[in-house]
């Protein structure tokens, strides 16, 4: 269990590093922009993988405990690193191919005011369709699959 929560703590100690450097400035008034569409892409793709991957590892740990729980001595995850570093690694890929759509991703920069070229707001954007596919796939594999699947664990248990 100390791997799976070293691995889950690190995950969260990167989500909050984030939110120091790039949400916490932009409460007082400082942003820090995107560059590029390959940074744009590259970034939404990264925060995301590890928005989910925090969430998936909770599924892991419950499903680990409940195996571990309910069949003690059939079945030894824990002694078969190989098949645990495997698990890991498909939730992990399956996480990344479900956000694909963020490589759609492109820079929009507006300059609201044309006779002040400094200030410039750049954002991510794309079309409207990828942008709803984003967020129904954000929702479903950040907290609505993991939570049936801790529910169905829970009517097996009962």
């Amino acid at each position: 269990m100390g791997f799976y929560f070293s691995l889950n703590s690190l995950v969260n100690i990167i989500v909050t590093l984030h939110l120091f450097v790039y949400t916490f400035p932009a409460l007082f008034q400082i942003y820090l922009s995107y560059s590029s569409d390959f940074i744009c892409k590259i970034y939404n793709f990264l925060l995301r993988v590890l928005y989910q991957t925090s969430s998936w590892l909770n599924v892991v740990i419950t499903a680990d405990r409940f195996i571990f729980i309910l069949f003690p001595n059939k079945f030894e995850l824990k002694k078969n690193k190989k098949l645990t570093y495997l698990i890991l690694f498909g939730i992990f890929a399956l996480i990344c191919l479900t956000n694909i759509p963020n490589f759609t991703l492109y820079l929009v920069t507006l300059n609201p005011n044309s006779t002040a070229p400094v200030y410039t707001n750049r954002y991510c954007t794309s079309t409207s369709d990828i942008l709803l596919i984003r967020s129904i796939q954000t929702i479903t594999m950040r907290t609505a699959l993991p939570f049936i699947l801790m529910l169905i664990k829970k009517e097996i248990e009962c």
